[in-house]
């Protein structure tokens, strides 16, 4: 901002001071320029002569003064640093709010620009080209793109120590709607943040969203295979959230305010709500999203700087928030590298009320999660295995007949290897 001297009739109750205690002033007519440091309400005298709470505001000096007509080609330090400005009435205020035009949205153009060239790369050499992807199928992307926490059957091969899935699962999707709507709300919600914030906080918290949209994964929702961008765009929607959050009363004003606010709101909810009544019993994972989601929150109330600063924000959300990232980021790695093979945090996913009881069983669990909670199982006699819809387990990996019983715990693997029909199965495999 900057703003007019303090000297003037409409400054009466302001005052100045630098560092060492000594009183500033610059001549009417001149001006200052300041950040924002906090908003406060104090008592004051109105034109009826009655006592109303006014606001009034502590700026950090800057530069200046300058004359009101002056061109600024090379800045003017008059007072110390760290010199501030308290109590000082808006009207001597202009603000100026010249840092939300710094920045071009390379980051979000490039991140958007990589992921639809990653879909028509690989698009184009699936059989039959592009023709053959739908809308809502297939998966265009190779499986070593995908986020997992283990292989399919029968190798089972722990893919944790493949990080690179932690993040390349974003340029992955389920045909061009997964793609669309991805981009489409990636450009909406990224913009905004990226042309006051700029190209590199934007694109780290993305890329730190993806990641923890995944570890969110590996304790949530254990089972599935993750592709799409929508952990990255869940933490642009949670950075935006947290955005106007912080700079709610700043953004009191703006008319822009209650559209923000509400896309904020819109978005997650219509989201929820096709889950909740298309995609539940489906292969979709959400998890991603909600970890995206307080990532880009947690994220932005931590790091990002408000256009001006509250006490509130300063000494109780700010501090809360980086606490709670920590606790988050911290708990997740861990519990991705030490928790294998992978178990639910919950009895299930946390979005399942089942989840908070012991009523909860996990049904879900792959033929790979079952033989890999059997210790005494060599992984080499996996194969001796079949799999049938990729959960039940069944003896003879190369004998399926239609009478055998499936196999559902650890004694019944044990008590099958040691049968004829599992020394049939490896005579086959000789």
């Amino acid at each position: 901002v900057s703003f007019r001297s303090l000297t003037s009739s409409s400054s009466q109750g302001a005052t100045s001071s630098s560092p060492r205690g000594k009183r500033t002033h610059f001549k009417p007519g001149q001006y200052c320029r300041a950040a924002v440091e906090r908003v406060v309400k104090v008592k004051a005298k109105n034109d009826a002569g009655a006592t109303v709470l006014a606001t009034r505001y502590v700026l950090a000096y800057l530069d200046g003064p300058y004359d009101a007509d002056e061109v600024v080609d090379t800045k003017r330090i008059a007072f110390p640093k760290g010199t501030v400005f308290v109590g000082v009435p808006r009207g001597v205020i202009v603000v100026k709010f010249a840092n939300q035009q710094q920045y071009l949205p390379l980051a979000i153009l490039l991140l958007t620009s990589l992921q639809i060239l990653a879909f028509l790369f690989y698009g184009t050499r699936k059989p039959g080209g592009l023709n053959n992807v739908g809308a809502g199928h297939p998966v265009v992307g190779p499986g070593w793109l995908h986020y997992e926490l283990i292989s399919d059957f029968p190798q089972c091969e722990d893919r944790r120590g493949q990080a690179w899935r932690l993040f390349t699962y974003q340029f992955a999707h389920i045909g061009y709607t997964h793609l669309a709507s991805n981009m489409f709300v990636q450009l909406v919600f990224g913009v905004p943040v990226e042309l006051v914030h700029g190209h590199v906080v934007v694109f780290l918290i993305y890329q730190l969203g993806v990641a923890l949209g995944a570890l969110t994964c590996a304790f949530s929702d254990i089972h599935k295979s993750v592709v799409g961008a929508s952990g990255g765009v869940y933490t642009l929607i949670g950075l935006h959230t947290a955005d106007v959050v912080v700079n709610w009363r700043a953004m009191a004003q703006d008319a822009n305010l209650l559209i923000r606010g509400s896309l904020c709101l819109v978005v997650p909810a219509m989201d929820i709500a096709i889950y909740v009544l298309v995609y539940r019993d489906s292969s979709t994972s959400y998890a991603a999203h909600i970890g995206g989601w307080i990532a880009g929150f947690l994220f932005g109330a931590s790091f990002l700087r408000p256009i001006y600063e509250t006490v509130l924000n300063r000494y109780f959300v700010r501090p809360l928030a980086v606490v709670l990232l920590v606790v988050f980021v911290t708990f997740a790695v861990t519990w991705f590298e030490v928790t294998y093979p992978p178990k639910y945090f919950l009895n299930g996913p946390f979005w399942n009320a089942d989840s908070y009881t012991t009523r909860a069983t996990d049904h879900a669990g792959s033929c790979c999660w079952k033989l890999l909670d059997c210790d005494d199982v060599d992984e080499d006699d996996y194969q001796l295995f079949s799999c049938d819809e990729g959960t039940t387990v069944y003896p003879g990996r190369y004998n399926t007949d239609e009478g055998l019983t499936s196999l559902e715990t650890c004694a019944q693997f044990l008590e099958y290897l040691a049968s004829d029909l599992a020394q049939e199965a490896r005579d086959l495999l000789r």
